[in-house]
């Protein structure tokens, strides 16, 4: 396995893939092994279950906890296993005749979520831009615009430059809320990635939750959430959350208020239409530069 430098944590992981590889540690830390794979299901085990999209598909991911190792398998791709450290990831077995993408693509999937959750840091479903202030998050769900709005913004409002496509690692082990960008973005071209010698660090200034129910004929509107509908907004928006174990999940909960108390979470509402995303990027740049 070989080190690499994600959302400011070094994890060695068994996966080959360009997205990887422009975060490798150098040099390199030392080989780390699981202590032992589970070979078969028993009671004592700790089991969840969920279906997300996976390496382009919906796909069933169940995770299996023993004391030493999280077992993760992912319905048509691969068996990976997660040190309870989380400090390493390996391909324990591949499905017949699945491609090696697929399974280098699918170790970024939950694996990875998993494995950073164990060292503090939980992932947003979130399209993101850096700003002379601080990172700016857009939240939702696939195919609610959040990477387009991040793109329009880092091509038209100068200093705004788009870090992240889809997934935001956040710290939640700070005082104040840090965005970890250093992650790859599998929609994003090797040359897109937000990668060293970028900052691995920036304040995280404001989310904002995408309202797909907005008309094609309404207005920009942007309204704050209270803490209590922030809190179930960002829960509800975080990667792989369903899978995570009592105590982890625990933590997770304790984030998600922290993180509803001390950054500013909107509404925004706009009608899904690219003539109004110049209406949107303003509407959105006066939001910010009158919380700062």
């Amino acid at each position: 396995m070989t080190g690499f430098r994600i959302a400011n944590r070094t994890l060695c992981i068994a996966g080959v893939s360009a997205h990887l590889q422009v975060f490798k540690a150098e040099p390199s830390p030392p080989l780390l092994r699981t202590s032992g794979i589970p070979s078969k299901l028993t009671t004592k085990e700790l089991i969840t279950r969920a279906t997300g999209k996976v390496a382009g598909c919906d796909r069933e991911v169940t995770c299996r906890f023993d004391p030493d190792t999280i077992l993760v398998q992912i319905d048509g791709i691969a068996e990976y296993s997660v040190s309870r450290e989380g400090r390493s990831i390996e391909v324990v077995s591949t499905t017949k005749a699945v491609p090696r993408h697929s399974v280098d693509e699918a170790i970024l999937g939950p694996p990875l979520i998993l494995a950073l959750g164990l060292h503090g840091v939980m992932t947003l479903h979130a399209g993101s831009v850096a700003t002379e202030n601080g990172v700016v998050s857009f939240l939702g769900k696939s195919g609610s615009g959040k990477s387009t709005l991040a793109a329009y913004l880092d091509q038209h409002i100068r200093e705004w430059l788009r870090c992240t496509d889809d997934l935001l690692p956040v710290d939640q082990g700070t005082d104040a809320a840090e965005a970890l960008p250093h992650f790859p973005q599998l929609n994003l071209e090797l040359t897109d990635q937000w990668r060293p010698p970028k900052p691995e660090r920036l304040p995280l200034r404001a989310l904002y939750i995408l309202d797909q129910t907005s008309p094609p004929e309404s207005r920009v509107t942007i309204t704050t959430l209270p803490p209590t509908d922030a809190t179930v907004t960002i829960l509800q928006h975080s990667a792989a959350w369903t899978l995570f174990p009592p105590e982890l999940m625990n933590r997770h909960l304790a984030f998600c208020a922290r993180i509803a108390e001390t950054v500013p979470v909107r509404r925004l509402s706009y009608p899904r239409r690219v003539e109004a995303l110049p209406e949107v990027a303003a509407a959105v740049q006066a939001d910010i530069n009158q919380l700062i």
